[in-house]
């Protein structure tokens, strides 16, 4: 049971907040990229290419590393679950795993099946930083996660919302759902990163209202995330 509403938030100005059809991701701006049939034809190919469409993966890696350092379980050392939905075939999960000084329980999730199979073939060439680390490649829909509650200190999503945003029809209900989802499957002192180059003004008030209608307190934070001439965000969501 979610707590009553009581939505706060940190780095937040609202002078510039625009409408919702100029909340999608900027760059790309098309229907297609909420579209199975779009994502099932770039993994499900013989030649699979690494793609990191936000910054290059070990400085999101970096930025990923450093908040889970913050959280208690990153400071005690102890085992960080760690879930990335969407994980299309970046590098990330590979950075991670040969970063992170703590035990990394690592989870992989795409619904297109090539994605997860591209991922494991990657990871299991990698060299683990920490002995202790696993990593498990799966196919899944954000939208129904196939985990118990309570289960991840660290959900991943690096432009998965954005892509779902994308959906002239049901944007509203799949960013709801996949809100839903990751608040669900989130340990308590966890926390849900979203890298985007979504401005604040604009993701903010996004969260905020998906807060509102879901009826869930959450806390959302943000830091710029450095990049050569590109600018993006990591969100922070905690409950």
């Amino acid at each position: 049971m979610y707590r009553p509403l009581r939505v706060l938030t940190t780095c937040v100005s609202r002078s510039k907040v625009r409408s919702q059809g100029e909340r999608n991701c900027h760059g790309f701006n098309d229907q297609t990229l909420s579209e199975k049939s779009y994502w099932t034809t770039r993994y499900e190919t013989p030649r699979v290419r690494a793609v990191d469409w936000l910054a290059p993966a070990d400085v999101i890696a970096d930025h990923v590393v450093s908040k889970i350092e913050t959280l208690s379980t990153g400071r005690s050392g102890s085992l960080v679950r760690l879930l990335d939905v969407g994980c299309g075939t970046s590098h990330v999960p590979l950075h991670l795993l040969q970063s992170l000084p703590y035990p990394l329980q690592l989870v992989c999730l795409d619904y297109v099946p090539g994605a997860a199979r591209w991922q494991s073939d990657v990871l299991a060439k990698s060299s683990l930083y920490n002995k202790l680390s696993t990593y498990t490649c799966i196919t899944g829909d954000v939208r129904a996660l196939p985990f118990r509650n309570d289960t991840f200190h660290v959900i991943l999503d690096k432009g998965t919302l954005d892509s779902l945003l994308k959906d002239r029809r049901r944007a509203l209900q799949s960013c709801d759902m996949m809100i839903i989802e990751c608040l669900r499957i989130l340990r308590t002192g966890g926390v849900l990163l979203q890298i985007t180059d979504e401005d604040p003004d604009l993701r903010i008030r996004l969260l905020e209202e998906v807060f509102s209608r879901i009826q869930v307190s959450a806390h959302v934070s943000y830091s710029q995330v450095e990049t050569h001439g590109y600018e993006c965000f990591m969100y922070a969501l905690s409950l």
